[in-house]
């Protein structure tokens, strides 16, 4: 990689390519500023960008992670025993680890705690399953959507998100992304997410206008101060 101003610019993608591979100890001369220094107008050109069946089919793995969180927004909230609703103030900005942990907590608890006796067995074992393909799919998917990806027709090349030595980079090529794999990645989610959506409308739900109700008869109510009940002249002479 060189800064010699007799070559043209190398582009910063193409630097970024290369970082595993410089060695800085060898550069005893440091580079000249340069003067009207090229500004580039775009990090991936074009025609090294992904074209638009690739951006179509990360798209899916996009929206259909989505619909599983918000499947599991919903077994957490029934599992808790709550209403889905105010429930989503809770789990919405939970990140995932502890959402999955909060399920692994609440299906321990209808194990041991309610003995079964509110959700059956066969379903926290579904549940605990999923918990697994959903730790598989989670890195699935943060590999597809969080990664520079270069390519244009053929296969996608991942450029590296963290520095590695260049031993490292030669042990490990970057990774590569076919067409087919990021749509079997989809569909494998949107699959997690039908499963889990059918499994969790077969847990009890917890009715929010009765629960509402209920909770409000049992509410203790501070006690009113002596002004507070006498009554209101100016009412008292409307009457």
């Amino acid at each position: 990689m060189s800064d010699d101003p007799s070559f043209p610019p190398i582009p910063a993608v193409i630097k970024a390519m290369l970082q595993p591979f410089r060695e800085l100890m060898h550069d005893h001369n440091p580079p000249a500023q340069k003067e009207g220094r090229r500004i580039e107008e775009t990090f991936l050109k074009p025609f090294m960008r992904p074209d638009n069946e690739h951006l179509q089919a990360i798209g899916r793995v996009t929206t259909a992670w989505s619909v599983l969180e918000r499947v599991l927004g919903m077994a957490l909230s029934r599992l808790a025993m709550t209403p889905e609703f105010p429930a989503l103030a809770l789990t919405k900005d939970l990140n995932l680890d502890y959402q999955l942990k909060a399920l692994r907590t609440l299906i321990a608890l209808h194990r041991e705690r309610y003995r079964i006796q509110v959700i059956p067995a066969e379903y926290l074992e579904i549940l605990t399953n999923m918990i697994k393909e959903f730790d598989r799919l989670r890195h699935r998917r943060n590999s597809i959507v969080h990664t520079v990806w270069i390519g244009g027709a053929g296969d996608l090349h991942s450029l590296r998100s963290r520095p590695v030595t260049a031993s490292v980079s030669i042990a490990n090529p970057q990774e590569s992304l076919s067409l087919e794999d990021i749509t079997r990645a989809a569909d494998a989610i949107q699959a997690l997410a039908d499963a889990m959506f059918i499994v969790v409308q077969c847990l009890p739900e917890v009715d929010e206008g009765p629960h509402v109700k209920s909770l409000a008869q049992q509410a203790i109510r501070l006690p009113q101060s002596e002004e507070s009940e006498r009554p209101d002249p100016d009412q008292s002479s409307q009457g």
